[in-house]
């Protein structure tokens, strides 16, 4: 007979390997979606990652109570207005429960990019997103080159790296 503990550490096991199997794979074709633009508009349009096919994204999932994100967005802003002219993009997915509650965070932290709003979690959840931010660099082609969970000031340099490396020389 198996202690709590023992029933415990098996299911943490499994979980871990369920985590594992599900993961995104570099290489990959990202997976596609579309979902409105985070605005105060009634009925806002809608976009996806294809809408991008041919350009290097970096697909950001962040929310207003991440208090990472708020040195993220503003780093993402400065890669998008260094880099746009040679192929980047960034297309950001907020997963606040509300478009209100991202448009205030918006407001405090302002960014030139395009943002999207997906409440039910549903393109996280297609992207297997654990933690917040995370950042899903998929390439020219439409496939997954890089996954980057997290945000420290000390990311920033591995981000850029990943970028420029992907990119065309001016």
């Amino acid at each position: 007979m198996r202690s709590g503990f023992e029933r415990l550490a098996a299911v943490v096991l499994l979980a871990g390997t369920v985590f594992s199997v599900q993961a995104l794979e570099i290489g990959q074709p990202a997976p596609q979606f579309r979902l409105p633009l985070l605005n105060s508009e009634p009925e806002p349009a809608r976009m996806g990652i294809s809408d991008l096919h041919g350009q290097l994204v970096l697909l950001d999932f962040w929310a207003s109570w991440c208090g990472p994100c708020r040195k993220s967005l503003p780093f993402l802003d400065e890669l998008q207005s260094r880099y746009s002219a040679r192929g980047f993009q960034v297309l950001a997915v907020s997963l606040d429960d509300s478009a209100a509650a991202g448009l205030g965070f918006l407001q405090q932290y302002p960014v030139g990019y395009t943002n999207l709003l997906d409440v039910d979690s549903d393109v996280a959840d297609l992207y297997q997103v654990r933690g917040m931010p995370t950042s899903v660099l998929i390439d020219r082609d439409g496939k997954v080159a890089w996954v980057h969970p997290g945000f420290k000031e000390q990311d920033k340099d591995q981000i850029e790296q990943q970028i420029q490396s992907r990119l065309p020389s001016n």
